[in-house]
């Protein structure tokens, strides 16, 4: 009996040093993001608007600045996870191949 669908199995191909290089890179960036300082002066008239509107934007972008930092450093932990896990398998499949590990 033929199984319905007989995909192929997908292979990944890891280079573990080069993901680590990249993940300690990605954390070196995440770690330089700094927000923006903003000291508004005190406006009257119309350049009360403008003030207003300029820290509402730097507050928004500090906000996101924030954001991506974590959601930069989530990425770091996934890799490093990823990388961990590849080298399971290939340590797994080479004991079970019989194969000595480097």
């Amino acid at each position: 009996m033929t199984p319905p669908s007989a995909a192929p199995l997908p292979v990944f191909h890891l280079n573990p040093p080069a993901l680590d290089t990249l993940t300690a890179q990605l954390r070196a960036d995440a770690a330089a993001l700094r927000p923006l300082a903003h000291s508004p002066a005190a406006a009257t008239g119309p350049a009360r608007a403008f003030t207003e509107a300029l820290a509402a934007a730097v507050g928004s972008v500090n906000e996101r600045t924030e954001a991506l930092r974590a959601e930069a450093s989530r990425l770091a932990v996934a890799m490093d996870a990823t990388v961990g896990a590849a080298r399971a398998v290939d340590a797994g499949l080479g004991r079970a191949l019989g194969v000595l590990e480097p």
